[in-house]
């Protein structure tokens, strides 16, 4: 069987916003901060594991300069705005995130001659894959 992804099925919606103008490339990436669980092994080879109770995840997008969304995200940076943020991909039908997020920083800024990019980065407070 043939499957086709195709990018503009991958959307980030921050605070009910659909976010758009991502520069080329790897456009969001999506982590969470801590594995599920870990484990410790016995000097006589027992294995156990502990859980870990950490739900933050982060969600970093890279906008072009002359995206439409960057104010919209500076703007939500500023007023420290706790929000919706996920990660839909209509590809496979994934949906990473939570329904509350928060802009880490509106991303650094630099200017030359050709379009340049920012990086977005958004704390997810109860990150999780669906």
């Amino acid at each position: 069987m043939v499957r086709t992804y195709a990018a503009e099925n991958c959307t980030l919606v921050f605070g009910g916003v659909y976010i758009t103008g991502f520069g080329d490339g790897t456009y969001i990436t999506a982590e969470k901060q801590e594995d599920s669980f870990t484990t410790h092994v016995s000097a006589q080879g027992e294995i156990s594991t502990a859980e870990t109770h950490n739900t933050l995840g982060t969600i970093t997008a890279t906008l072009a300069q002359t995206s439409p969304s960057l104010k919209y995200l500076t703007d939500a940076h500023n007023r420290k705005a706790v929000e919706p943020c996920y990660v839909i991909d209509s590809n496979t039908g994934e949906q990473i995130g939570g329904s509350e997020a928060r802009i880490i920083n509106p991303g650094s800024r630099s200017f030359g001659g050709e379009i340049e990019t920012r990086e977005i980065a958004i704390t997810v407070f109860d990150y999780e894959v669906k």
